[in-house]
């Protein structure tokens, strides 16, 4: 029994699976060798400027559980080491997303633009500093091709290049940050719906 409503998962190398929420931004731990279940980690809603939502789950290099904001222009972590939160807003006047993943050099990737027009959001995950909002510069929001809308899983491969499906498009894409953003799209996905790792990158680093 947990005191959340479940919505993802993602385990750390301590052993503990993580619980995420729906449009609620808390979350909650289960200790996997023992069953026991951790108490509630609330919304940091001082932080959020009093908002509360929350979509996807992911994991970065420093142990930290990451959220997309989805109602809020923002994605959030919490440290389970020292207990706190830090947030990165989205000053993009859009919806953030869903999926939200790392990849192997510490940057965060985040789908952004809810139901309409496709975008990706990056920053390194180390500016996110323990109970501030630090901005993403607006020059780290990349646009998909027109008429690619509500962005889904992103995720990141062993070369290092970030792959986003989308849920009401059948098109998924391919971005090359080490080749200056280039973009390739792949039609014929048949409309992939997820949120957290799909590419395996976060669970390596996870159990690591």
């Amino acid at each position: 029994d947990v005191n959340v409503q479940p919505y993802g998962a993602i385990a750390t190398a301590d052993g503990n699976l993580w619980l995420s929420t729906l449009g609620d931004g808390s979350l909650q731990s289960i200790n996997t060798r023992t069953g026991d279940v951790n108490p509630t980690v609330d919304n940091p809603a001082a932080l959020r400027d009093g908002c509360a939502s929350s979509y996807g789950i992911g994991l970065d290099h420093h142990g930290r559980i990451w959220m997309n904001g989805w109602g809020c222009p923002d994605s959030i972590a919490y440290d389970p080491r020292d207990g706190t939160w830090c947030r990165m807003s989205l000053p993009f006047g859009m919806t953030v997303g869903r999926g939200i993943t790392v990849d192997s050099s510490g940057r965060m990737w985040a789908a952004v633009g809810g139901d309409a027009q496709s975008h990706v959001a990056y920053w390194d995950a180390d500016d996110c500093v323990s109970g501030q909002s630090n901005e993403v510069p607006a020059n780290q929001l990349i646009r998909a091709p027109d008429n690619t809308v509500a962005p889904s899983a992103v995720g990141s491969d062993l070369q290092g290049k970030i792959w986003v499906a989308h849920k009401d498009t059948p098109r998924l894409l391919r971005i090359d940050p080490d080749n200056n953003f280039a973009m390739d799209a792949y039609a014929g996905t048949n409309r992939v719906y997820s949120y957290s790792d799909f590419t395996g990158i976060v669970r390596r680093m996870g159990v690591g």
